[in-house]
């Protein structure tokens, strides 16, 4: 087991999961820790608490879907076209805050950082939406598309 030194921030609930977040020993970044994965806590006095002006509750997560925000966090515009079918779901359970909707032509635009669970939200949807935007998106779901769909030219023999 890895032994983390940690100062407290904040705790956050994703997907069914808690997060901590924190500053740990010896890092500037944030980090965050998946409750379900620490398997014991201790408090050391010994320790100096690391403050931080970081308001989580209501600006560290604004330009985010999940709780990953990359080294170097860039909002983008992200611009998504959804199948007719899948577009009213959408409207109705939007996948932002920012989103914006252009119904005649089942248009999602949200602005947003691009990290891995936006990623996951989109393929989620599967056929059902397309990335027109921006290309660096569009391009990394392409290339997830691609390796899955190695998967499924495989064939196995029948056991």
């Amino acid at each position: 087991p890895k032994c983390i030194v940690i100062s407290p921030y904040f705790l956050k609930e994703y997907n069914n999961r808690w997060f901590l977040f924190g500053t740990e020993k010896g890092y500037k970044s944030i980090s965050n820790l998946a409750l379900d994965r620490i398997e014991s806590v201790e408090y050391d006095g010994d320790e100096e608490y690391e403050e931080t002006d970081i308001d989580f509750a209501n600006d560290y997560f604004e330009d985010v879907i999940g709780i990953t925000i990359p080294k170097d966090p860039q909002v983008i515009e992200v611009v998504l076209k959804f199948s007719d079918e899948r577009f009213d779901y959408v409207e109705s359970k939007p996948l932002h805050g920012s989103q914006k909707c252009d119904r005649e032509n089942c248009i999602v635009r949200i602005k947003v950082i691009h990290n891995r669970e936006l990623e996951s939200l989109i393929l989620h949807y599967g056929s059902d939406v397309e990335v027109l935007q921006p290309e660096s998106l569009r391009k990394a779901i392409k290339e997830k598309i691609l390796r899955m769909n190695t998967f499924y030219n495989q064939v196995y023999p029948e056991k």
